[in-house]
């Protein structure tokens, strides 16, 4: 069980860090815009070349990404997944495995708190 938790939490420090990562740029691009610009999962998986060749073929329909697509079968979760913010969705998904990869407290560790018996 410490094993399946210290791999959580190695995961999760990873994930965390590309999340920082991207943030950073996010920033960066934000200021030199002189705007909010935020990267999506779907920029960030074909900048790390694992989408689509080109940048028309990854291109997402906004009529397929929204709650009620206008085609009527509603939306396609790929297409809602791939314009959400990368370094947002990375650094929560960093931070959720950190929390469930963490050790819970020992009764020694209550019993020192408490000044117990040393």
């Amino acid at each position: 069980m410490k094993m399946v938790a210290w791999v959580l939490r190695v995961v999760g420090c990873l994930v965390l860090a590309a999340g920082t990562v991207l943030a950073v740029g996010d920033v960066a691009r934000s200021l030199a815009s002189d705007r909010v610009r935020l990267m999506t999962i779907g920029e960030a998986v074909r900048v790390a070349g694992f989408g689509a060749a080109s940048a028309e073929d990854g291109r997402i329909d906004p009529a397929r990404a929204g709650v009620f697509a206008t085609d009527g079968r509603g939306a396609d979760p790929m297409a809602v997944l791939a314009i959400q913010p990368a370094s947002v969705v990375l650094g929560a998904a960093g931070i959720a495995l950190l929390f469930i990869g963490r050790s819970g407290r020992r009764s020694t560790d209550r019993e020192r708190l408490r000044g117990g018996p040393h």
